[in-house]
């Protein structure tokens, strides 16, 4: 009955055009975020953004009604665990980007394409997974070290940004070695020269994508129309978060900033998810 009662109340109960939305304090996810709550902000929303938290501590404020909308949901795996008892009382309205996955990646010189292959080809390896801290990526350091344990091989972790120096030095030596890390993430953009191995061992074969989900009596009391069609239609995609997450990560912008910047680049995009479109001919092309 839920869902009925959101489609028939939609729109007609706003109350004051304000709302409340999360994200995982992680800086891909906030970047994506931010491009969402401007387009609510264009719509005439106050928007309060809680974007500071990890998502075991900003899922529970959710369930508990103080959050309205949670944007980059990683689902259906990721972030299960927090949602998967309450889904009563919320719904998944959109998808914000289209993974956000732990992967196993290779050098690309390595010559394999799936999990299955460097399993098969693990005497051709560095008896090792590099993976990226605890801190930075707790499922990287679960997965990997579990992988690592099946093969017989050790796990070790490090920050990013040894992770980004030892990757180049070991590609400079061409050493055949296998690395734990996640997409969308600016690590992916920095560590040039490795692949992605298709998942299809598990864990790996579990893909999730971020969706955006929104607490059924917030849509009703809070979300107009509009809002709930540019929830659904706001999508920014790995490639461009990768991008925003470098000029965080790297060059120093904030997660606000880096999403202003992308949406003044990428207007038209922007505008489409509102059903705003322009005349393609009137692009000046350079």
């Amino acid at each position: 009955m839920a869902p009925k009662l959101f489609f028939a109340l939609v729109g007609s109960v706003a109350s004051g055009k304000h709302v409340t939305v999360g994200c995982p304090g992680v800086s891909f996810h906030q970047v994506a975020n931010w491009v969402v709550v401007r387009g609510l902000e264009r719509l005439g929303y106050t928007v309060d953004v809680h974007d500071q938290e990890s998502h075991h501590d900003m899922y529970p404020r959710f369930v508990a009604g103080e959050i309205d909308v949670v944007t980059g949901t990683d689902l259906p795996y990721n972030h299960a665990p927090w949602l998967w008892n309450h889904t009563d009382q919320f719904f998944v309205m959109g998808t914000v980007n289209e993974a956000t996955d732990i992967n196993l990646g290779v050098p690309s010189y390595a010559g394999i394409e799936k999990v299955s292959d460097l399993v098969s080809a693990k005497d051709d390896f560095t008896n090792e997974v590099l993976s990226l801290d605890e801190r930075t990526c707790p499922a990287c350091r679960k997965q990997g070290q579990d992988f690592a344990d099946s093969l017989g091989w050790t796990m070790r972790q490090v920050n990013p940004t040894d992770f980004l120096s030892e990757v180049q030095e070991r590609m400079g030596k061409n050493e055949k070695f296998a690395v734990s890390w996640y997409v969308p993430s600016y690590i992916q953009v920095m560590a040039s020269g490795l692949v992605n191995l298709g998942g299809d061992v598990e864990p790996w074969s579990r893909h999730n994508s971020g969706k955006v989900v929104a607490r059924y009596d917030s849509a009703n009391d809070k979300l107009t129309g509009d809002a709930s069609n540019f929830l659904a239609s706001a999508f920014v995609g790995n490639d461009a978060i990768q991008k925003m997450d470098v000029r965080v990560s790297v060059e120093g912008l904030t997660p606000k900033a880096a999403a202003d910047e992308w949406i003044e680049a990428n207007q038209y995009t922007f505008d489409s998810f509102f059903g705003t479109l322009h005349d393609p001919d009137a692009l000046q092309l350079v």
